[in-house]
């Protein structure tokens, strides 16, 4: 005796309910809030102060990454995601800790 029903054969939903798992367990983008970017702007602002004041760190310092402006970096990273932010700001340290040495 078969039995006819409206419903997929189990084999079928595995994949859309699997996929549909990866989607909730993978995590967002998190976007920067005012408070971090607010001391990300800071910092980037005493991080172009330095590159400015060393002479050895002056090569390089040019475009958006090295801007005095606060706002310009503060906008920028209410933009982003705060990873995004954080990798920027590893950037500027890097040359940092590379030109002062």
């Amino acid at each position: 005796m078969l039995i006819e029903t409206n419903e997929a054969p189990m084999n079928h939903r595995l994949p859309l309910t699997a996929a549909m798992l990866a989607v909730l367990l993978v995590p967002a983008a998190q976007a920067a809030d005012r408070n971090f970017c607010e001391e990300y702007a800071r910092s980037a602002e005493r991080e172009v102060h330095r590159a400015e004041e060393h002479p050895r760190c002056r090569h390089g310092v040019e475009g958006p990454r090295w801007t005095r402006n606060f706002h310009t970096h503060f906008e920028w990273c209410l933009r982003v995601d705060r990873r995004e932010a954080d990798r920027e700001r590893e950037i500027r340290a890097e040359h940092l800790r590379r030109c002062e040495r």
